[in-house]
C-alpha cells in the first residue's frame, strides 16, 4: 500500500486522520508517544516476581525457531487487580524481541517504507535500523483462535531471522494453510475473555501445543467462520478447510462435516476376503493381501460402528464416521 490520495490512500489528510485510516484498515502504527507508553508498561511488568504481593501468574509457551531446541514453558507475572486486565504478553515479550538488528537493505524495500506517504511527522521514511533498535522490541499478535494468540517479532523478517517450522505447523493446524512464514522465536498464550473486569492472560501449556490438542479443532472451525464472514484474507478458504484432505504413506484422504474417506490403492484382482480391517475410536488398520498395510493413530475420534470399507475402481475405500459431527480435522493422523 502506498500513500495515494482517494479511498485507497492517505494523501491530503492530517497526520491524525492518516494514522486513524491505517488503523481502521488493520495496520498497526505506533507514534513515539505510543512506544514510550509501551516501554514504560513493559518495564513495570518485567520487575514483578511470582512472590510479590497482589500478583498472579500464568503460563505461556516459547517455540524456538531452531528445531533442535525444545519448546519451553514460561511464567508471566501481572498485577492481580484491574491493572492486570488485558493482554500483557506484548509488553512482557518486548525484551525477548529486543535483540537482533534490522537489515538496512531489507528495510529500504519493506512495506513499512511504502506506508510513509501520509504519516506527516510520524513519517515511516525516517525509520533506520538504529531508530528501530532504540525503540525496543515489539510483539506482533497473530490470532490462532478466539482465545489463543501467537506472538512474533514485528520486524523478524527485516532482521533476517530464520523461519520457524513448528509455528507454521501450528498455524496450519488452525486453518491458515501450510507454509506461512513466521520468522524467529514464537510465543503462544491464551486469553480468558469472560474474566471481569476484562480479558486476562491465563494458562497455555506444552500440552496445548501437541498435535492432538483439541482446541486446534475449534480453532479451525472458528477460522472457517471468520473467513466465511469476512472473505479470504490468506491461508485456506472456509470451503477448502471444510474439505481439507491430503496424502499419506500409501493412501489419500478427504473429509466433510460428517465423515472422512481414506482411499488405498489395491493390487489388481483384490477380493473382499483379501482385506482385513480394524476400527477403534482412535486407530485405523487396513491390511490388503499382497498390497499395502495402513496402520495409523487418528488425529481425532471416530465412531467405530459408523466405519466401513468397500472395493471401488481398484481401491479400498474406507469411510470413517467422525466422533463429533462438524469437526474439521487439520490432519488425518497424530503423527503428521
Amino acid at each position: 500500500m502506498s500513500g495515494a490520495s482517494g479511498e485507497g490512500g492517505t494523501g491530503g489528510e492530517s497526520s491524525e486522520e492518516s494514522l486513524q485510516w491505517l488503523r481502521d484498515h488493520g495496520v498497526t502504527v505506533e507514534t513515539p508517544e505510543d512506544r514510550v507508553a509501551i516501554k514504560k508498561a513493559a518495564a513495570n511488568l518485567q520487575t514483578l516476581k511470582p512472590t510479590d504481593p497482589n500478583t498472579r501468574v500464568f503460563k505461556y509457551v516459547k517455540i524456538p525457531a531452531g528445531m533442535d531446541e525444545p519448546m519451553e514453558l514460561r511464567t508471566g507475572v501481572v498485577p492481580s487487580d484491574h491493572t492486570g486486565a488485558g493482554d500483557k504478553l506484548p509488553a512482557l515479550l518486548s525484551v525477548d524481541f529486543g535483540s537482533g538488528r534490522v537489515d538496512e537493505a531489507a528495510l529500504k524495500t519493506s512495506t513499512l517504507q511504502e506506508l510513509a506517504g501520509g504519516l506527516g511527522e510520524f513519517s515511516l521514511s525516517s525509520l533506520t535500523p538504529e531508530s528501530i533498535a532504540a525503540g525496543g522490541g515489539q510483539a506482533e499478535p497473530f490470532r490462532l483462535s478466539d482465545d489463543v494468540t501467537m506472538y512474533l517479532d514485528a520486524v523478524g523478517a527485516l532482521k533476517r531471522l530464520p523461519i520457524n517450522p513448528r509455528a507454521a505447523d501450528l498455524a496450519a493446524r488452525c486453518g491458515y494453510g501450510s507454509g506461512v512464514p513466521f520468522h524467529g522465536d514464537i510465543y503462544v498464550g491464551r486469553l480468558d475473555h469472560s474474566a471481569d473486569p476484562g480479558p486476562r492472560n491465563v494458562d497455555f501449556t506444552l500440552d496445548d501445543v501437541r498435535p492432538e490438542a483439541r482446541w486446534t479443532l475449534s480453532a479451525a472451525e472458528q477460522n472457517m467462520a471468520h473467513q466465511a464472514t469476512d472473505g479470504r484474507t490468506g491461508g485456506m478458504s472456509a470451503e477448502e478447510l471444510a474439505n481439507k484432505g491430503g496424502d499419506g504413506e500409501g493412501y489419500t484422504w478427504t473429509q466433510n462435516a460428517e465423515e472422512l474417506e481414506v482411499v488405498i490403492p489395491a493390487p489388481p484382482g483384490t477380493k473382499g476376503k483379501g482385506v482385513k480391517s480394524q476400527f477403534s475410536t482412535g486407530k485405523l488398520k487396513i491390511e490388503i493381501a499382497d498390497g499395502a498395510t495402513v496402520d495409523i493413530t487418528l488425529f481425532g475420534r471416530v465412531a467405530p460402528d459408523g466405519c466401513s470399507w468397500s472395493l471401488s475402481d481398484g481401491n479400498v475405500v474406507v469411510t470413517l464416521e467422525k466422533g463429533t459431527e462438524g469437526e474439521t480435522w487439520p490432519t488425518l493422523t497424530r503423527d503428521n
